[in-house]
C-alpha cells in the first residue's frame, strides 16, 4: 500500500496502530475493560445491528469517540465482503513469516469478537483493504 498517500503522509504502520489502540485503552474503553475500544474507533452510522452491549453496532449514536470515524466498508477479495459489518484497515508492517502477508487493524460491528479490542490481523496483501493515512 506504500505510495497512496499523498506527499507529507504515510500509511501507518503496525506499531503505529498498537499507539492508536492503547490511547483508546487508556481514554476511551468501555464497559469497564481496556479491551472494548472498538466504538471509540468506528463511525456513528452504517454498521450492522447489534445486541451485545460494547459493539460497534448497538448504539452507534455512541460510537467514534476518538474521532477516527471508521467506516464498515468490508474487504474485496473478487467481491466485496463484510460491507456494513467489518472495517479493515492496512498497516504499512509485513509479517516476516510470509512476503505476501501484512498486518490491519480489524472492526467488527457484531459477532464472536465484537466486544474485543481493535484487532490486528496478518492476511495476504492482495486483499483489498481500506487504507487510513497518517501526517508525518
Amino acid at each position: 500500500v506504500q505510495g497512496v498517500c499523498p506527499i507529507g503522509w504515510h500509511v501507518p504502520s503496525k506499531a503505529e496502530f498498537d499507539e492508536l489502540k492503547n490511547y483508546c485503552r487508556w481514554h476511551y474503553a468501555v464497559g469497564g475493560s481496556s479491551d472494548y475500544i472498538d466504538k471509540a474507533l468506528a463511525a456513528t452510522f452504517g454498521w450492522i445491528n447489534s445486541t451485545c452491549d460494547y459493539a460497534i453496532g448497538n448504539d452507534q449514536g455512541s460510537n467514534n469517540a476518538s474521532g477516527f470515524s471508521a467506516l464498515p466498508a468490508g474487504s474485496y477479495y473478487g467481491s466485496f465482503d463484510g460491507f456494513g459489518g467489518s472495517a479493515y484497515f492496512w498497516s504499512a508492517t509485513r509479517d516476516n513469516s510470509a512476503d505476501a502477508n501484512a498486518y490491519h487493524l480489524l472492526l467488527y460491528s457484531d459477532g464472536k469478537d465484537a466486544c474485543a479490542e481493535g484487532k490486528q490481523h496478518v492476511t495476504f496483501r492482495y486483499i483489498g483493504c481500506s487504507v487510513r493515512c497518517l501526517k508525518d
